[in-house]
This record gives structure tokens, sequence and C-alpha cells, in this order.
């Protein structure tokens, strides 16, 4: 399991534990963890989304861009 999946589990964890904590006892200590555990799991898929897009950019660089039909009639 690499660092992004044990993070996203991690996070995962504490969030479910705080929302459970906040549904059995509403008020604002419990919503302030479940507010701070929301937030650490969005850093964390920001984190995922990062590597699908450096991923992505990986894949464009490695295919050839292909010339404009428009600039391919113009070299005959």
């Amino acid at each position: 399991m690499d660092a992004v999946e044990a993070r996203l589990r991690e996070t995962a964890r504490g969030c479910l534990s705080a929302y459970r904590t906040w549904r059995q006892t509403p008020g604002e200590s419990s919503i302030q963890s479940l507010s701070d555990a929301v937030h650490e799991l969005r850093k964390a898929l920001a984190r995922i989304e990062i590597d699908m897009s450096a991923s992505r950019r990986e894949e464009q660089a490695i295919r050839p861009i292909p010339i404009p039909a428009h600039r391919a009639a113009r070299r005959q």
C-alpha cells in the first residue's frame, strides 16, 4: 500500500468516526471535529487529483501533437 492510499484510508476512517460521534451527540465540539475530519479528507482527495493530473500530463507528453488540418494543407 502506497502513502496516498494509506492516507486516504486513515482520513476516511477518521471522518467516519467523527461523523458517528456527531450523529450520536450533536454539538459544537463534535461538529468541529467532524469539520476538521472532512477538511483532512478533502486534502487527501486533492492529492489524488494532483496525481491524476500529473499522470495525464505524462501520457500526453508521449503522444505527438497532431498538425492541425489547415497547417497540413499549406505544406503541399
